[in-house]
């Protein structure tokens, strides 16, 4: 499914940044294009939810909590692709570091915690 929306543009008060003053914060300068800036695929689930009604957001909300295998009708494309997106590993993400960092908080007392 293709979700067909209007495209995002700014608003006035991104649009003239220069009334801020001569040199526009860096942190404005870096939210300005954030505030247009758009998410294809959940553009696209937005539109099944919209299109479909009670059943795409039951397939959603049984996808986030139990994975996509734990659904047990076929949910829209766009949902499926959403969880198949939610459950698969990014490359970049280090596994040892992953379970490194795990080890270190479960070794840590907790906060407040009086025994040694």
């Amino acid at each position: 499914m293709t979700a067909n929306h209007t495209p995002h543009t700014p608003s006035e008060r991104v649009i003239t940044l220069e009334a801020v003053g001569s040199r526009p914060s860096m942190k404005a300068d870096r939210m300005a294009p954030l505030l247009t800036a758009g998410d294809p695929l959940a553009d696209a689930v937005i539109a099944e939810l919209d299109l479909y009604g009670p059943k795409a957001r039951q397939a959603l909300d049984t996808g986030l909590r139990k994975g996509l295998a734990g659904l047990d009708d076929r949910p829209p494309k766009a949902v499926a692709a959403l969880l198949k997106r939610v459950e698969t590993t990014p490359s970049w993400v280090d596994p040892l570091m992953l379970h490194r960092g795990d080890a270190v908080s479960l070794s840590s007392r907790p906060c407040g915690s009086d025994s040694v």
